[in-house]
């Protein structure tokens, strides 16, 4: 076999459209395929040494900088009102169903009625179980003092501050 007659094996992501790069007329490749011009990536600029098909970045870290830039150029600065549900007290979040202005809120209002949950447990047993009667105003009652017990805690933090 002569030169002109062997042909090397090319790989198809070695190569895009004819005319795309500077040896087009290389006799060992097909008339439509010439070598890709080495790609750049998107985030830093520097050059892809071995690009696999549809790489766009060099590494891993020059992908997420690059997604994380997007997402904060394109996320609206949209702010959401609300009253938190521990202190009553109106604050904004970029969350449309934030319902407490603060995690310390948020951790006081779940401890809170973690420690009530006991007592209505038992009022709703008496209630749905064993059928007492007078068990479902047993369980209003109950309810409804557990409530004025957080706004009365919420009212004097609000007076400490």
């Amino acid at each position: 076999m002569d030169k002109a007659t062997s042909r090397r094996a090319v790989r198809p992501s070695e190569y895009a459209r004819a005319g795309t790069s500077p040896v087009a007329g290389d006799p060992a490749l097909p008339a439509t395929m010439t070598p890709r011009d080495p790609l750049a990536c998107r985030e830093c600029g520097k050059p892809i040494p071995r690009p696999r098909r549809n790489q766009r970045f060099c590494s891993k870290a020059c992908n997420h900088a690059h997604r994380a830039r997007k997402r904060r150029s394109n996320a609206a600065p949209v702010t959401h009102g609300g009253r938190c549900r521990n202190c009553g007290e109106v604050f904004s979040s970029p969350r449309p169903h934030a319902r407490f202005c603060t995690d310390q809120c948020r951790v006081d209002f779940n401890n809170y009625w973690k420690t009530q949950g006991p007592r209505l447990a038992d009022a709703l047993f008496a209630y749905r179980v064993a059928r007492e009667p007078g068990a479902l105003t047993d369980l209003c009652r109950t309810f409804t003092e557990c409530r004025h017990g957080h706004k009365t805690r919420v009212a004097q933090k609000r007076t400490q501050k």
